[in-house]
């Protein structure tokens, strides 16, 4: 009797020790979805700078105008872009949307590739293409009229800024190594998605190192659009 319960026993203890260890692989410990509470700090780890910058970006969540996020926007597939050249009737183009490969067609200079550059770069390099046999000394402003979907990554990343989502889904890992990956200061595993969802913001708390060393065993969050990244600084 003894011994079939000392069996018993044992079999229980396995069956929760495997339990334990298939809530890890699945990242029950790893990916905890918040709902904070009014007046609580979701962006500790922050500076000051950082938080205005976030302010600025829940702010202008329709991307309208010369906005801080706007600023560091890095051109997408389905943007729609304002291109004027200066002087130059002839050569500008409203509402000119930028293909899902992420190219767009200019008068003179033909096809080019736009996607993933900001746009004072993409100024650039119009202008370096038209001044090639084309204008002297041409002065090029571009907007972006209409955003399609895009995320941004504030704190201790060394490329902060938005980002556009192409048409395949990207991962919270693969946005942050599009930011330049991790500062040497970074907080890892107290990285925050914030989120809206269903009207509602939500704080989407990730430990991404555990989730890199785990490889394949634990799924990566998907990022969505207007989703904000957030890496706090490591206080140790």
């Amino acid at each position: 009797m003894n011994r079939c319960k000392k069996t018993a026993f044992s079999a229980l203890c396995l069956i929760l020790l495997l339990a334990v260890a298939g809530c890890g692989l699945l990242g029950g410990a790893v990916v905890k979805t918040i709902t904070p509470e009014a007046g609580a700090d979701t962006v500790a780890g922050l500076s000051q700078a950082e938080r205005e910058a976030l302010a600025a970006i829940k702010k202008s969540s329709g991307c309208e105008g010369e906005s801080a996020a706007a600023t560091d926007y890095r051109v997408g597939g389905n943007d729609v872009l304002n291109i004027m050249v200066y002087d130059e009737r002839e050569l500008r183009s409203p509402g000119l949307r930028v293909t899902p490969d992420g190219y767009i067609s200019f008068p003179l200079i033909g096809r080019i590739k736009v996607a993933g550059l900001t746009t004072s770069q993409i100024e650039e390099l119009i202008a370096q293409k038209l001044a090639r046999g084309y204008l002297v000394d041409p002065h090029v402003s571009v907007q972006v009229e209409e955003f399609d979907s895009r995320y941004y990554v504030i704190g201790e990343v060394k490329r902060p800024g938005a980002y556009p989502l192409g048409s395949s889904d990207i991962s919270l890992v693969e946005g942050i190594g599009f930011a330049g990956g991790f500062t040497n200061f970074a907080a890892r595993n107290s990285t925050k998605i914030i989120r809206n969802h269903n009207g509602r913001e939500i704080a989407i708390r990730v430990k991404v190192d555990d989730i890199m060393k785990a490889g394949t065993q634990l799924r990566d969050i998907i990022l969505q659009p207007n989703d904000i990244i957030i890496v706090p600084q490591s206080f140790f």
